[in-house]
């Protein structure tokens, strides 16, 4: 079985995950390294999403949830790259619904 190869990483982030309870699922999924999503920023509407994939380690303790370390790539870093800083926040949606809150800590 071959390895899959990951993309370009764009930036680096903190993750607080949403409580399974409250979005109706267990996030970051299970037996995995990487996510796909859609994202967008605080400030805009909550249609204006781009997509992110995720890269991360498994969790080994329910308390990482809340300072999960990922590594990001946007499918469209020219649209999404200007609008990243240091500190930048971002919700990670699944369609409209908020699943977590990442904070940019380094853009690559």
């Amino acid at each position: 079985m071959s390895k899959m190869k990951s993309h370009p990483i764009h930036a680096e982030a903190t993750v607080e995950w949403r409580d399974s309870n409250e979005i109706g699922k267990v996030m970051p999924p299970p037996n995995s390294t990487h996510f796909a999503a859609t994202a967008r920023f605080p400030e805009d509407d909550k249609l204006a999403l781009f997509s992110v994939v995720l890269y991360y380690s498994p969790l080994q303790s329910p308390k990482e949830k809340l300072n999960h370390k990922v590594k990001l790539h946007f499918l469209a870093p020219d649209f999404v790259l200007p609008k990243v800083s240091m500190g930048s926040k971002l919700y990670i949606t699944d369609g409209v619904k908020i699943i977590a809150e990442a904070r940019i800590d380094k853009i690559e």
